[in-house]
């Protein structure tokens, strides 16, 4: 975990965190910004992508460096927590080569996320125990906006079109507390059919996952 603490920067979807100044427009319209992560207590670290492919169309795609298995009809891939950005370059590589929607997950402790990935092209939404509400009520209501059509959007990308509002409504609380960052990613989990078996599965810790190559 120390070397986590060191090495992590995330990409925060929702919010004007500014942290260290670098605020910048993600291409579905959301504030977003870079910043070093101050990890809290991780009770379930995740961070997954899910597919419909094939097992070793999924691991071709990812080079063979990252462990792939089964749970029940995905196959999933048990990504490293050290990561730069999130969602990864592997779901925009993994939808592209192998034509399939890819669904992901991510449980980091001060930040979680969900993400579909389609075509090459990547959807995410992200809750940072960092992030504030915008006091200015018109800034309030554009980010509320841009929440909602980037959930709209994934949900679309995902297959899931009719869960978008319901995926809109989970907004960030502001209030800092893990167990508000849990209760937003089990929930976004739950309308994107993503098993919850998930939760707690890496690349260190493969949980459920069966016929597992490249570990």
């Amino acid at each position: 975990m120390a070397a986590l603490r060191n090495r992590l920067r995330l990409r925060l979807a929702e919010g004007p965190d500014k942290v260290d100044g670098s605020r910048r427009n993600d291409p579905h319209g959301s504030t977003t910004c870079w910043r070093a992560a101050k990890v809290l207590a991780v009770t379930s670290s995740t961070h997954v992508l899910i597919t419909r492919a094939p097992v070793e169309r999924v691991t071709a795609a990812l080079g063979g460096a990252v462990p792939v298995g089964r749970l029940g009809d995905w196959t999933v891939a048990a990504m490293d927590l050290a990561i730069d950005q999130w969602p990864t370059e592997a779901a925009s590589r993994l939808s592209k080569r192998t034509g399939e929607v890819v669904l992901g997950a991510m449980d980091l402790g001060d930040a979680v996320g969900v993400a579909a990935a389609d075509k090459g092209k990547l959807y995410p939404l992200m809750w940072s125990a960092g992030w504030r509400r915008p006091t200015n009520p018109v800034m309030d209501r554009r980010a509320r906006v841009a929440w909602e059509d980037a959930a709209n959007t994934l949900a679309k990308k995902a297959g899931l079109r009719t869960v978008g509002k319901a995926l809109g409504a989970l907004r960030n609380p502001g209030d800092g507390r893990r167990e508000s960052l849990d209760r937003l990613v089990t929930e976004a989990m739950q309308l994107l059919d993503i098993p919850a078996e998930l939760r707690g599965v890496h690349s260190a810790d493969l949980g459920p996952l069966t016929d597992v190559v490249g570990r």
